[in-house]
């Protein structure tokens, strides 16, 4: 098991600053209106399903899973979509349990769950992201390192912990530190 790193509450907030100055106001939008919706309705819609995956997968970078996971929510009925968000979003369970109810609906893997999850609860959750796992833990050594339930939950214990530590949400934690890892690995790769 890795060490939390430390990062100060000043380093967090100039790397939050870094990722507003290329948001799109439009993605900023749709986080908002899904955020206030999940929380107040305790539920998402198909149709918030739907935003959620154009939100997490552009059609610059992402074109293909985008594509693929539009697909696959054209399979499942808009009800179940509902029921299942509805108890993993009142679940006084585990996070472990919430994961695995939002990961029953098809092609919902830990990249869509953590979102949803996240627009339900940011101060709780934030969005799994290769560069901020990669930020916490390193490269992993095979995509099952990274894909499993353990995985995001082992990213959402070492991101509650920087919340803990420095106050801010853990949405606001996991933008830095995918700022931070995004920016540093850029210019590595330039």
């Amino acid at each position: 098991m890795c060490m939390t790193k430390h990062y100060t509450k000043q380093e967090l907030l100039q790397w939050i600053a870094e990722y507003y100055k290329t948001e799109q106001p439009l993605d900023r939008e749709v986080e908002e209106q899904l955020t206030k919706s999940f929380g107040k309705n305790k539920q998402a819609t198909m149709e918030e399903m739907v935003e959620l995956i154009k939100w997490k997968f552009d059609d610059k970078r992402n074109k293909n899973r985008r594509i693929t996971e539009l697909n696959h929510l054209k399979t499942i009925p808009e009800q179940c979509i509902t029921i299942i968000t509805k108890k993993a979003f009142e679940s006084g369970k585990s996070d472990e349990v919430r994961v695995e109810l939002i990961k029953t609906i098809k092609g919902f893997g830990n990249a869509v769950c953590s979102v949803a999850l996240t627009f339900y609860n940011p101060k709780k959750y934030c969005v799994f992201d290769i560069h901020a796992w990669r930020e916490l833990f390193g490269h992993e050594k095979n995509a099952k390192d990274y894909d499993s339930t353990a995985a995001l939950l082992r990213f959402f214990e070492e991101i509650r912990k920087i919340s803990k530590e420095t106050g801010l949400t853990c949405r606001e934690v996991e933008k830095a530190i995918f700022t931070k890892n995004y920016l540093e690995t850029k210019k590595v790769i330039k």
